[in-house]
């Protein structure tokens, strides 16, 4: 396409990544288990939920050879979930089921320090990489890069401590205030830490991209968001 330039490209191979797994990730198992709810039980409507990303993680492994990570966890959440209907429970124990989910993918995050790759970067990996076989490889070259790699890490350190924070939060409040004020609450605790997550993830990937744009290429400097 005449104009388009790398960075253009990405920014829309990034949309169309986001668009594609809030559908099939976010959207559809809802509408999913809503349907399916009305005339079954929860545990049956859970798994019919299960259905989307785990088609979305077939169709990866087939045609990509590898698994989708948001899809595995949805797919974790769900299978939690299931877990926690079986067990039975008091309300106060459902109400907590999705912060403990938080609270684990926060753990996860921060485990994931510990290895040679933090999670974040392979995230980001598969959101960059696209169906382009040299894509993974320009992605690995930078972690040669100190700003890249830096990055990477404070990601994947502020990802982990804030949706452990969130999951600490909603669960002191589940078990402390009334169901019905924990239904008001939890929505503004929940989108108030991630939509802070977001915000800052990308001012400081726009901070991260000019860094490393310096270092490989200073004489093209990265353009303004």
């Amino acid at each position: 396409m005449d104009g388009e330039t790398p960075y253009n490209a990405t920014r829309a191979r990034v949309k169309r990544y986001v668009i594609r797994n809030l559908l099939i990730n976010g959207l559809a198992p809802f509408l999913v288990y809503l349907l399916a709810h009305r005339y079954t039980s929860s545990f049956t409507a859970l798994v019919c939920a299960a259905a989307p990303p785990m088609l979305e993680n077939l169709w990866s492994l087939v045609r990509r050879h590898r698994l989708d990570l948001l899809a595995m966890v949805v797919l974790g959440g769900i299978s939690l979930g299931l877990v926690m209907i079986a067990l039975g429970g008091s309300p106060r124990l459902l109400l907590v089921r999705e912060s403990l989910i938080s609270g684990i993918v926060g753990l996860v995050f921060l485990a994931s320090l510990a290895f040679r790759r933090p999670l974040i970067f392979h995230l980001g990996r598969e959101l960059m990489a696209g169906d382009e076989a040299t894509r993974p490889d320009l992605w690995e070259d930078l972690w040669s890069v100190t700003a890249f790699r830096r990055g990477m890490q404070l990601m994947t350190l502020v990802w982990g401590a804030g949706l452990a924070l969130e999951a600490v939060t909603r669960v002191g409040l589940a078990l402390t205030v009334h169901v019905e004020t924990f239904l008001v609450l939890s929505p503004f605790v929940q989108y108030g830490i991630m939509g802070s997550l977001i915000a800052w993830t990308v001012w400081f990937s726009r901070r991260m991209r000019a860094n490393v744009r310096a270092v490989v290429d200073p004489d093209n400097p990265a353009p303004a968001a």
